[in-house]
Parts: C-alpha cells; sequence; structure tokens
C-alpha cells in the first residue's frame, strides 16, 4: 500500500544561479500533505518536523546540511529531502569579480568554514579558473559546520549569451536539423549584460534578419535590419525554439563568432521539390502527402506545409474551400477505378471528408500564424500604409475583385512578411473591411 508523501514548493528565493542545489528557506517555501488518492492538503512550517539526512531522529528545528522533512500525522508520512544553510542563497554567495579567465565567489556564511580543493583563496574570496566549468561542469564547495557533519554544494556559473537546449537541456551547436514534430521541445535562451546584450537571426533564406537585444527585464527587442534596424516587438529572452523562428522552417543565429544553422523539416520535405505556387498545385500537393502521412504524423505535417508560405510566398488561407472540392480531389482519388464497389466508395468518401476537415484547419492556422512577437506600436503605426495596402489585397481576393495568386511575387512576399509581424492589426483591418 503506497503511503502520503511530504512536498516542499521552494520560493524563487531559494534558488542561486550559482549554486546547483535549491536550498530550503523556511519563510519561502509551502508544505503539501500528499495522500495516494491524489489530495493534496497545505501546511504549514509549524507541523513540520526535520531529520538530518540517514538518522531516525526528528526534531522541530532544522539543522545544517542535507536533511529530510516530513510533516505531523497520524499515518506515517514520506520525507521530502532538502539542505538547509541557515540563510539565504543570496545572502550566502556573492560574485565579486570576473574576467576572461576566471571568476571570485566571496561567502557569507557565520555557521562554518568554506573550503574548496579546486579554488584559489583572494582577499576578495575564492577564484575559480572559468575552465573548471566548461561543458556545464560544476565545482565542489566544502563547508564544514562549527557544530555539525560536513557536507558539499556544488558552484556553477551561468551560460551567458545564446543558447540552444534540446528536450533534455542538453546544448546544441553548428548544423541542426530538427523534426516538426519535436520542434517545439527545443529552448532558445539569451542571458545578457549591458555589455554583451545582443545576436542576430536570419530567418528562412533572410527574408527576416532580426537584431535581438537583451533588456534588463529578461526580454528581447527585436530590430528589423531590412528597415532600418526598426524596432518590430519583442519576445522572452527564454522560449521555445518556434517562437524565435517565428514559425519560420530555417533560420541562421549569428552570436559572436558562434554559429547556429537550424532546419526544421523532415526527410520528405528535405527531398522533395516544392509546388508551382498556384491553388491547384498546392492542394494537390497537399492531398499527396495527406495520403502518406499517418494519423500521428498530422501535426509535423501541418508545420511543413505552413513552412511553404513563406518559401513561395502565400498563405493557406487565401484559398477558398472550392479548391479542394471533388470536382479537384476525385480525380486524385481516382474514384473512377472503384465506381462499383460500394464499399470502396464509402471508404474513399470518408478520405475526402478527412482530407477537406484537415484543409479547414490548415487554412484556419494559416490565419493565426503570426502575431507571436509583441509588436512595437509604433512601427505597426510606421507600417500603416503598407499593412492597409495589403488587407485591400487580401480582401478584395475575397470579394472577388482581383486574383491574389496574380500578384507579382514581391507584392505577396510583402503580405506574408507584414502578416507575420502584424497579424493583430491585419485581422483588425480584415474583420472591419467585413
Amino acid at each position: 500500500m503506497k503511503t502520503p508523501w511530504t512536498e516542499l514548493e521552494l520560493g524563487n528565493s531559494c534558488y542561486s544561479s550559482y549554486i546547483v542545489e535549491p536550498i530550503f528557506v523556511p519563510k519561502e517555501t509551502a508544505f503539501w500533505l500528499c495522500r495516494p488518492d491524489g489530495t493534496r492538503e497545505a501546511s504549514r512550517l509549524t507541523f513540520a518536523v526535520f531529520s538530518q539526512r540517514g538518522t531516525d531522529e526528528w526534531e522541530d528545528d532544522p539543522m545544517l546540511g542535507p536533511i529530510d522533512v516530513t510533516l505531523l500525522d497520524d499515518d506515517n508520512i514520506r520525507p521530502f529531502p532538502t539542505l538547509y544553510l541557515g540563510v539565504a542563497p543570496e545572502d550566502f554567495i556573492h560574485l565579486e569579480e570576473e574576467d576572461e579567465e576566471s571568476v571570485t565567489f566571496s561567502f557569507h556564511w557565520i555557521e562554518g568554514d568554506i573550503t574548496s580543493a579546486q579554488g584559489e583563496e583572494t582577499g576578495g574570496g575564492l577564484r575559480f579558473r572559468k575552465s573548471l566549468f566548461e561543458g556545464g561542469k560544476t565545482v565542489a564547495l566544502k563547508l564544514t559546520p562549527y557544530d555539525g557533519t560536513p557536507f558539499v554544494l556544488h558552484l556553477r556559473i551561468p551560460v551567458k549569451g545564446f543558447q540552444l537546449l534540446d528536450a533534455d537541456d542538453r546544448p546544441h551547436q553548428g548544423e541542426l536539423v530538427v523534426d516538426p514534430a519535436t520542434a517545439k521541445e527545443y529552448q532558445y535562451q539569451f542571458v545578457g549584460t549591458p555589455n554583451d546584450d545582443r545576436f542576430t537571426i536570419a530567418i528562412n533564406g533572410g527574408l527576416h534578419i532580426l537584431l535581438c537585444i537583451w533588456q534588463e527585464d529578461d526580454t528581447l527587442t527585436l530590430r528589423d535590419h531590412k528597415n532600418g534596424l526598426a524596432v518590430v516587438g519583442t519576445i522572452p529572452a527564454k522560449g521555445s525554439l518556434t517562437e524565435l523562428m517565428m514559425q519560420g522552417d530555417e533560420a541562421l543565429v549569428k552570436y559572436k563568432e558562434h554559429r547556429w544553422h537550424i532546419a526544421v523539416k523532415s526527410q520528405l520535405t528535405a527531398e522533395e521539390d516544392l509546388p508551382e505556387c498556384t491553388p491547384s498545385a498546392l492542394v494537390t500537393h497537399a492531398f499527396h502527402a495527406y495520403r502518406q502521412t499517418e494519423d500521428n504524423g498530422r501535426e509535423r505535417l501541418e508545420h511543413e506545409l505552413l513552412g511553404m508560405e513563406e518559401r513561395l510566398c502565400f498563405q493557406w488561407f487565401w484559398m477558398d474551400e472550392k479548391e479542394w472540392d471533388f470536382d479537384h480531389i476525385g480525380p486524385l482519388l481516382e474514384v473512377d477505378k472503384v465506381a462499383g464497389d460500394p464499399q470502396e466508395m464509402m471508404r474513399l468518401a470518408l478520405v475526402y471528408d478527412n482530407f477537406c476537415a484537415f484543409m479547414r484547419r490548415l487554412s484556419a492556422l494559416s490565419y493565426k500564424n503570426g502575431g507571436r512577437i509583441e509588436v512595437d506600436q509604433l512601427q505597426a503605426r510606421n507600417n500603416k500604409r503598407k499593412i492597409a495596402r495589403c488587407v485591400r489585397h487580401i480582401a478584395k481576393h475575397r470579394s472577388g475583385e482581383i486574383n491574389i495568386w496574380e500578384l507579382e511575387e514581391s507584392a505577396r512576399e510583402e503580405i506574408v512578411k507584414l502578416f507575420r509581424i502584424f497579424r493583430n492589426e491585419f485581422v483588425k483591418e480584415l474583420e472591419a473591411e467585413g
């Protein structure tokens, strides 16, 4: 039979960017009594008892070093392991000095002595070579209480600048091909300083070239290289790769001398030739890709088809449902070959209905495919005329006054690019047009 257990929710002040282990700070911690039936009952510090790790002696006050924490109850409660310093991390450790070769930390701990076999004692604290921390390595710090058992903490130095991490938090650099189904599991992060605050990303072969500048509120201001470095919006300094790439399928990130060339594509996308940019050719391409894709690969296919928009300068929502009506799709299904087989006709009819539903979803996703960055309103106003011109093209296409597919590629490219950045403004104008 499973026993109840204790859970601690440690607040932000229990963590330090320089210490690997989270540190128990009683006033910044929430206590929970959890039971096998899924219930969680909030508790308080006054109901918690503490034990030195590896002993069975429980006390009302925490002791220094690794401890177990449990809550008083009628049942036998499984404890929660943590570590107690008697001081919050922000008061315990300070970065005193840093240069290209080393970092120096100072420590405030009145409970005992602090040493490290890998550190050099200086008047300002302990100095460590930066090479000790390369590749995510940590450095052991020995704490010896005046009254208690020695224990170890592990130091690290935060990675500064740009980093690309996979789902297992492993860093990647250089060439990287990402499957569309797993692209959203990749994370970017940029840790900046006032003297090291920017990187550049070119998306889809340079269709967008953005200078990303770190701000002290941990956001990135985006400036458009193709528009006089005008501000086009902001994004978080840490987030999903797909957000950074604005749903594009290829990007080149430049940070100092480092490069990341990222391609979001499947093997199918890499080997296929792109279709002609006409509704008929695009729907035919989508249909054949749909027939070749299992149900669990449809999300990946959606990403691939949406990625074609910037490469071919179109948007799926420009199409009317008549573009994939039965007159077009029927010959692709080869229904004439099964005309005498009612069961097979029903199966193909189901395939057709499912494909129509897929195309309606793709069209809806296309209409939502933009506006992921927080747009600078001044830049939106500066582009008001361009946005209005693009909106008129779409509105006139919808009303049948023009065929948007017959516009010059440069005009279609402008529509796609501005829609991706200023989607909210587009939607507002289009809805006003009716």
